[in-house]
């Protein structure tokens, strides 16, 4: 299965528990790209972590809201509607996988497309490992070593996310 580069979006008080799951997603072989999550920056002023968090995301190719307890600061919707637009204009190229985790708390978390919806965490962990153990099924039927990806020795198929992505 390829490997994601995920951004969690989530309440600041809520970081002690949103670090477990990512953790599970990061023993994965995925890589969480969420500074703010790893590192911390409390020593940084509102703008230098806006500009770090907006960064962040343009690296994600996976979005994910923690929406599980409610919050007045908004940051977290701020980003998740930046990942929205770009997973919708996909400017640079990327599609973007986006999930949601806990109830629609607002109109736009209640889009069916392009998101994913997931009561909780656990939901989001076992669905993403039914879809890394049919990913590795495939590859085994197709005669490919599981994790290596698909071989294309002649050049016949295009197999860049650009070429496969649907566009906007």
């Amino acid at each position: 299965m390829p490997v994601e580069h995920i951004y969690v979006c989530a309440r600041m008080d809520d970081l002690p528990r949103v670090r477990i799951p990512a953790a599970q997603l990061e023993a994965r072989g995925h890589v969480i790209v969420s500074r703010w999550l790893t590192e911390g920056n409390s020593t940084l002023s509102h703008l230098e972590i806006s500009r770090m968090d907006l960064e962040d995301l343009r690296r994600a190719t996976w979005v994910i809201l923690d929406n599980i307890t409610e919050g007045r600061s908004g940051g977290r919707c701020v980003e998740f509607g930046y990942a929205l637009g770009l997973s919708h204009a996909a400017w640079d190229g990327r599609h973007r996988r986006i999930s949601l985790v806990g109830p629609a708390r607002n109109v736009f978390d209640s889009l069916v497309e392009p998101i994913e919806h997931f009561e909780t965490w656990e939901g989001l962990l076992a669905s993403r490992e039914r879809k890394e153990r049919s990913y590795v099924r495939r590859e085994t039927q197709l005669g490919i070593n599981p994790g290596e990806g698909p071989r294309d020795p002649g050049g016949v198929f295009n197999w860049s996310v650009e070429a496969i992505s649907p566009r906007a």
